[in-house]
């Protein structure tokens, strides 16, 4: 976005410059109704974290700064505007923003004994928050339940697994889908994995009232395959996405790395061409599914290419290139993926014919969208 644009944006935002705990511009979203894109800005170092608002229409953009870099970032239904980012694992803080008021509105810090692990959800009609959480001290699973005006701990439930990394509610309203990645990792070893030979990882199904666990299912085609990402179809189907925790004695090879599951079966891996799985580099770090069309898109920042499938039938279809390309959403009330990446880049890729739109691409390289994005209507 050029100069001009972004003085006109904060303009009419009403931007307020904060004190130095949280310093730099805030602006408000009132004055531009419309869609947005919406993402943790990644940063190092951390002081220039926050998170990362566009507008779809006009491409005006702002960030509102954070103490801590953000991983995903949920938005509540009863609630539109405002906007909870989760921290980038290990975390032990969140911070929700009023997108309207441009500043933070709350939040919530985990207790001595827990970290978060980048990912929650809230219920339907926006009164609980769900969360993917872990406990230091003896590696276990959680999902716990906050109330989603407060963050009051309402319940701390198994996750199903070590690891929980993303949830989502299905479509029936009552059942929770959590992907536990499997990896045992504490603060004081930093991102290192300490389970490797004993990891396994599993997809849970949890009744979203009492937390009872009503179905697990271990996937892929490695014990090493770590489910970390989801998204759910309107039929319920789900969309994994996983990461492949090599070490030096594997074999060479792909491993695959997208996969979907039906309640009731077995998790089933979607294939594609040796030299297209090879191409991920043992990562996926998103899915999305476009409803409309039953396609789901995988990103893989490490491999810089995003991959299509169809869902129902599980076939390969196509793929983009695009460097560090993690981000993916669905434009609300549009035809098209939208994808992201670190290098302030935003392509839109039709859902049917999976070529880009490039009159519609956007670039600015003082933006940095981090791992997740959503699109949100304001």
């Amino acid at each position: 976005m050029n100069a001009v644009s972004r003085r006109r944006f904060l303009k009419a935002s009403g931007a307020v410059v904060l004190g130095p705990a949280l310093s730099g511009s805030y602006a408000s979203c009132g004055d531009l109704p419309g869609v947005y894109y919406v993402s943790a800005q990644g940063a190092e170092p951390e002081p220039d974290a926050g998170l990362l608002l566009m507008h779809a229409e006009s491409g005006a953009w702002t960030k509102l700064p954070a103490p801590f870099r953000g991983h995903a970032v949920a938005v509540n239904p009863a609630r539109p505007a405002r906007a909870l980012m989760f921290p980038r694992r290990p975390g032990f803080h969140a911070l929700e923003f009023d997108l309207h008021a441009g500043k933070p509105s709350g939040g919530y810090r985990l207790d001595s004994d827990r970290q978060a692990y980048g990912h929650g959800q809230y219920s339907a009609d926006g009164r609980l928050l769900f969360c993917c959480e872990g406990v230091i001290s003896t590696g276990r699973g959680l999902v716990v339940v906050r109330d989603a005006r407060t963050f009051a701990v309402l319940a701390e439930w198994d996750s199903g697994g070590i690891g929980p990394h993303e949830l989502k509610g299905l479509p029936d309203g009552h059942t929770l889908a959590v992907a536990n990645g499997g990896l045992l990792t504490r603060p004081a070893s930093a991102r290192r994995v300490l389970n490797l030979d004993s990891m396994r990882s599993n997809l849970s199904y949890l009744d979203a009232g009492s937390g009872r666990l009503v179905e697990t299912v271990e996937g892929g085609v490695h014990p090493r395959a770590s489910i970390r990402h989801l998204d759910i179809a309107d039929d319920g189907t789900v969309a994994l996405a996983m990461q492949y925790q090599r070490v030096p004695e594997d074999a060479p090879g792909p491993v695959p790395l997208a996969a979907r599951h039906r309640r009731g079966g077995p998790i089933e891996v979607l294939r594609a061409p040796a030299l297209a799985e090879m191409a991920l580099n043992d990562y996926l770090g998103g899915v999305c599914i476009h409803r409309a069309t039953g396609r789901a898109a995988f990103t893989s920042p490490r491999g810089h290419i995003a991959m299509f499938w169809d869902l129902a039938g599980g076939e390969f279809l196509g793929y983009q290139p695009l460097h560090g390309v993690c981000g993916v959403t669905v434009e609300p009330g549009g035809n098209a993926f939208v994808l992201s990446n670190p290098l302030g880049e935003l392509r839109f890729i039709d859902s049917e014919s999976l070529l880009e739109d490039r009159a519609r691409r956007r670039v600015d390289r003082s933006l940095r969208w981090d791992n997740h994005m959503i699109s949100i209507s304001l």
